[in-house]
């Protein structure tokens, strides 16, 4: 029973059985959203003890909603693990929730298959830094600058409030 314990424990923990990966990503993170067409950093940690983590990474992008590790893109291949980050640019057109997954091959075996070794939060790739808006603040909240003409509130015989605009160009 004992010698059993030991394999699972060298065979399948160092590859993300129940939901602990050997690397860990730190960006991106649920917290910062990626921009399309910006330089981004990928990082992670890792505990450089464990024989069972390659020098070389491929790093894969996927849909968060699905719940299999199907990478839809290929963001850099052979990256070396101790460096601990890669900046990547996001490409145009990538809009959308998704997840980054760090696979590797265990060196310790003789195949050549890709076993994930982190996998991140869910992050937002978005088109652009949305529009800051510019309140223009006025001293009377009955008047505001409408440049070249201004609108101000009169009352009108009926005693509804209207808005009579006059020129700033000498009117008509």
């Amino acid at each position: 029973m004992k010698f059993l314990l030991e394999i699972f424990a060298v065979c399948a923990f160092p590859y993300g059985i129940l939901g602990e990966y050997p690397v860990k990503i730190i960006s991106p993170s649920a917290k910062k959203s990626f921009v399309e067409n910006n330089n981004e950093k990928i990082v992670w940690k890792y505990d450089k003890d464990n024989t069972a983590l390659p020098e070389k990474i491929n790093i894969f992008l996927k849909n968060s909603n699905t719940s299999a590790h199907d990478e839809i893109m290929d963001i850099s291949s052979w990256v070396t693990l101790s460096d601990n980050e890669y900046e990547w640019t996001v490409p145009n057109n990538t809009r959308g929730v998704y997840k980054v997954l760090i696979k590797g091959v265990d060196p310790r075996k003789k195949s050549y298959i890709y076993q994930i070794l982190g996998e991140s939060e869910k992050f937002e790739i978005r088109s652009s830094d949305p529009p800051e808006l510019k309140k223009e603040k006025s001293a009377d909240p009955d008047r505001r600058n409408l440049n070249p003409d201004t609108a101000v509130k009169k009352t009108n015989s009926s005693g509804r409030k209207d808005l009579e605009y006059t020129s700033a160009s000498g009117g008509c």
